[in-house]
């Protein structure tokens, strides 16, 4: 029996967009478990719950089924009014992804279409039905709210191209919204070939298309067709310069910054079922053990036969349910066998596969963040990455073959001096065990000691440290591996709707096989440096986005006490990770106890001068809320105790200035806006009512890549003295 299997556990759900969800335990005791999507029904994200865990024989590991549904989140919920005129009846969308189906409302007052209204719940599902979800207007905060005011705001600090020009844009609409019949002609005709996408439940713009067969005598044929941008956006044009000025597209709260316009992007480039498409294509044949034997690139014309989500394809793989027809099913199904087996064939190459899970932040129709979602990685997740990746290679080592000048994505190795300093901190943090790091098979044993830690919450921490230990991945014309991936060659190929490096590869492929110009040395060792720039201002500005609507959410949690670890030290203050919520915050240098605190970089530990006492990185702490900066985007502690013992000095009064100060704020707030729900919290029926929200966005060594607000209301216990609230 595995651990935590047979036990009931109490915590709190987190709806993933897709439908399936994880369980987050009230304490660290357990790890986030799944829960598959037919046990999702009814239950919305924040429910607090009680489930069993249990180990599913296979690959997948723990799921978690629920038993109950023990309070409910919120009470109320802020959304944009629609109405459905097939039965004359009104509803919210399910626009944040919290609840799994719409809210049906009751509108005797008419307010119109379109309006953001305040409503509270009449009543809930059931667990394990889906409808029977209504509710009443209370109030009406009219059209004008902009949800997007965070968004436009950080992209215009980080200097993001928002905007395409009027030139731009008329080159985009003479390309026509259907391929047209003369581009079709000299190109292979796969219609009839069972491709298909497999994405995000909100993804509108679909890159890529795959299509997987069995070999008779063993092995796999693998077509992954790309849309085919490069057709349509020519060098030089004014699409070209635009696309390539933003770099990249930037995924913001609820918000896409697009690199191409939407009628490329999500329209005539965009793999969508059932239309003819335009496609690059890499035909793969690979060995039963996953080494590619040959493979091909080529021009082709497509119908994607099904568009699949992450939570569908997930869905089949584990439980056989599906909607799909039975060429779609051995298509998801010859796909999860062959990624099975390219992963394992990475793993014993010394690729690293860290999962440190990005956080995603759901937003409601007024922009305000619902809830804060650790995006944990699925199989459905790895099944499309593993087939991006050797496609990838592909694309590089083609070119490589045909001495053509590329972009590489590159990820130099860490010195090892960074090696040795992490080695050292996480003998530390973990004990013995731990061996000299230089390789990537060193960081695929620490995965297996971080995987057998019986604390979760402190898995995570050592993640980020070891991810801060190892250098960024960036664009380069030369060729200098990617040591987190552990790749010789690899170039970005299958994304050109939303990076413009691959849109550079794609040209770079085409002018071997049409003998069209190709990039010179220079140009390409130019966009290298211009394209890695603009991919880590994308970067920072989806961070800062993410720190602000996490400083939203949270400002409803002022005064509110929480367990967690200090996740990072700096010589200014203690960086403290949640174990209830996927954040952290400040405890700053000069609000610890009367003391004189050294800080050593080595070590990562703030030493006291006068009392000796020292903080660590996962050392366990409880902290209280102190303060949130909405346009900084920042979150103050109070340290309240320290490995169980409780904190001393002067951070409890500087605490309590700061209470009364947010008092009247919160006062201040409650008087002007009245009208518009401003106030942070509100007595509704003797419940406390209070905000919440949604964003996303984030970045790995892997990966590239106001205010009449709507508040949504959760319930919340009063907190007896000396004992922990339940939130």
């Amino acid at each position: 029996m595995s651990r935590g299997e047979g036990k009931i556990y109490t915590g709190r759900i987190k709806r993933n967009p897709d439908g399936f969800g994880f369980f987050v335990s009230e304490s660290d005791e357990i790890e986030d478990i799944y829960i598959p999507k037919e046990e999702m029904k009814g239950v919305f994200t924040n429910d607090l719950v009680k489930i069993t865990v249990n180990r599913k024989s296979g690959r997948f590991g723990t799921r978690g089924k629920i038993k109950r549904i023990v309070e409910r989140s919120a009470n109320r919920y802020v959304g944009r009014l629609n109405f459905n005129p097939n039965n004359s009846t009104y509803y919210l969308k399910d626009s944040s992804h919290s609840w799994g189906q719409s809210l049906n409302i009751y509108n005797p007052d008419r307010h119109p279409e379109g309006d953001l209204v305040l409503v509270e719940i009449t009543a809930y599902p059931k667990l394990g039905d889906v409808g029977g979800f209504e509710g009443k207007i209370i109030s009406s905060l009219g059209s004008s709210v902009d949800p997007n005011m965070d968004n436009i705001r950080i992209l215009h600090e980080s200097k993001v191209p928002i905007e395409f020009s009027k030139m731009a844009l008329t080159e985009a609409e003479k390309l026509g919204d259907e391929v047209r019949e003369e581009d079709k002609k000299g190109r292979r005709d796969l219609r009839d070939v069972s491709l298909i996408t497999i994405d995000g439940v909100t993804a509108k713009d679909f890159d890529d298309a795959i299509y997987v067969e069995k070999k008779p005598a063993g092995g796999f044929k693998l077509i992954v067709a790309i849309a085919d941008v490069s057709h349509y956006v020519k060098k030089d044009s004014h699409l070209d310069q635009e696309a390539y000025d933003k770099g990249t597209s930037v995924y913001l709260s609820n918000f896409v910054c697009p690199m191409l316009p939407e009628a490329i992007s999500n329209g005539l480039c965009s793999l969508n079922p059932n239309v003819d498409r335009l496609a690059f294509c890499c035909e793969m044949h690979l060995s039963s053990t996953g080494k590619v034997e040959s493979y091909e690139f080529y021009e082709a014309v497509i119908k994607s036969h099904a568009r699949v989500t992450y939570g569908q394809a997930q869905e089949f793989i584990e439980d056989g349910i599906s909607e799909f027809t039975k060429d779609v099913e051995e298509n998801i199904k010859q796909a999860e066998e062959l990624a099975i087996v390219l992963n394992e064939k990475r793993m014993s190459e010394g690729s690293i596969d860290f999962d440190l899970p990005a956080v995603k932040v759901l937003v409601d129709d007024s922009g305000e963040a619902t809830d804060l979602v650790k995006e944990d990685r699925i199989f459905a997740h790895r099944l499309i990455e593993e087939l991006m990746l050797v496609t990838n290679i592909c694309a590089s080592k083609f070119l490589e073959k045909h001495k053509q000048g590329q972009l590489y994505r590159v990820h130099e190795s860490p010195e090892q001096e960074d090696l040795d300093k992490l080695q050292s901190l996480l003998k530390r943090l973990l004990g013995g065990g731990i061996s000299r790091i230089r390789s990537g098979f060193d960081f695929q044993k620490l995965n297996k000691k971080l995987s057998e830690l019986e604390r979760p919450a402190l898995k995570d921490i050592v993640q980020g440290l070891t991810l801060r230990s190892l250098r960024q991945a960036n664009y380069s014309s030369a060729n200098k591996g990617h040591f987190g991936l552990g790749f010789t060659h690899y170039a970005h190929f299958t994304s050109p709707i939303r990076r413009y490096p691959d849109l550079v590869i794609h040209r770079q492929i085409k002018s071997v096989l049409t003998g069209d110009t190709p990039y010179a040395e220079d140009d390409l060792s130019t966009m290298g440096t211009i394209l890695s720039a603009a991919e880590q201002r994308a970067v920072k500005a989806e961070r800062k986005v993410i720190s602000i609507k996490k400083a939203r959410f949270f400002e409803r949690y002022v005064g509110e006490e929480f367990e967690g670890y200090i996740s990072s030290m700096a010589k200014f203050g203690l960086f403290v990770a949640l174990i209830e919520f996927p954040l952290d915050g400040l405890v700053k240098v000069e609000d610890l106890s009367g003391d004189q605190f050294i800080y050593d970089e080595e070590s990562l530990t703030l030493k006291g001068k006068k009392t000796k006492k020292v903080f660590t990185v996962g050392d366990r702490v409880r902290i209280r809320v102190a303060m949130v900066s909405l346009d900084e985007g920042k979150i103050d502690f109070e340290l309240l105790s320290h490995k169980g013992q409780k904190a001393k000095g002067r951070a409890a009064a500087m605490y309590e200035g700061k209470r009364k100060d947010n008092k009247k704020k919160t006062s201040s707030k409650k008087d002007s806006t009245k009208t518009k729900v401003k106030n942070k919290s509100k007595k509704i029926k003797g419940k406390t009512a209070s905000k919440s929200d949604k964003s996303s966005g984030t970045s790995s060594m892997f990966s590239s890549s106001s205010n009449a607000r709507g508040l949504t209301f959760s319930k919340s216990n009063k907190k007896s003295k000396g004992k922990k609230k339940r939130r």
